[in-house]
């Protein structure tokens, strides 16, 4: 039923080329020439509309963008649009549907640590490292950091170097952070960072090995023994979670020291 006549009324079916948030197709209804016109401040008056499948199979009308079981009478509602000769001139469009999530990586990302240093005494730390990639994606390595935990035995500035690295020492960078308040074996932790042109580890495979180093800008000593994530027994490279491993920010390997 239409006050201006049921027969001046079309309904037309369309579906869009790509799902929006609750809508994969619109109906549209357009007026004949014969419905006649909107004085100002006037109004259509109602128009009662219906549709159905061929079949008569259900819908689940449940989270449909214009749908709203609310609305028992009439009233303004943004979800339903009209338009002027083509031109958006009440509500709102739904959204583009959110891209479905990525299929999750199988597998898991760790770390390998050797200890390249004998002397837990000297005025040098040189921390080594190889990160796996046990996943089925590759992964770029500009979306990993890696910290290493450990006690700074004399406030002074201190300065990283990457000694050799198979994927460019140049792409390796180091800074240190000092810790709010000190954790078991730790005031401070080294954390390495990748920049782009490090490339990416392939599934499988590894990052090659990392050598890094720094010191004291006085060349004081630190006192290794007790630190967290040093240990002289890793004379040659094998998973040591403490030493940990984040991607994009989000722990993936190894434990952090308990706080005291």
């Amino acid at each position: 039923w239409a006050r201006i006549g049921s027969g001046n009324v079309q309904g037309a079916f369309h579906q869009l080329s790509s799902t929006r948030s609750g809508a994969d197709y619109y109906m549209e209804v357009s007026f004949a020439p014969g419905a006649g016109v909107i004085a100002p401040g006037g109004d259509s008056g109602e128009v009662q509309c219906r549709f159905a499948k061929s079949d008569w199979t259900d819908y689940n009308e449940s989270g449909d963008h214009s749908h709203d079981p609310t609305k028992t009478s009439y009233a303004e509602s943004n979800k339903v649009t009209l338009y002027r000769n083509g031109t958006l001139v009440w509500g709102t469009e739904p959204p583009s549907a959110p891209a479905p999530p990525p299929e999750p990586e199988s597998g898991s990302l760790g770390l390998q640590y050797m200890c390249g240093g004998t002397n837990p005494s000297d005025n040098q730390v040189q921390p080594r490292f190889k990160i796996m990639n046990n996943t089925s994606g590759t992964v770029p390595l500009s979306e990993f950091t890696i910290r290493y935990w450990y006690t700074v035995d004399g406030e002074r500035p201190q300065n990283f170097w990457c000694d050799w690295a198979q994927i460019g020492s140049g792409n390796v960078q180091g800074a240190f952070h000092k810790l709010s308040s000190a954790r078991s074996g730790a005031d401070y932790y080294l954390k390495v960072s990748f920049a782009p042109g490090a490339g990416a580890i392939a599934p499988g495979g590894d990052s090659g090995e990392v050598q890094c180093r720094f010191a004291k800008s006085d060349w004081t000593n630190y006192n290794e023994s007790g630190d967290y994530s040093h240990s002289l027994t890793k004379t040659s490279y094998g998973e040591w979670n403490k030493v940990t491993l984040y991607r994009n920010g989000i722990l993936v390997w190894g434990t952090e020291p308990a706080g005291n």
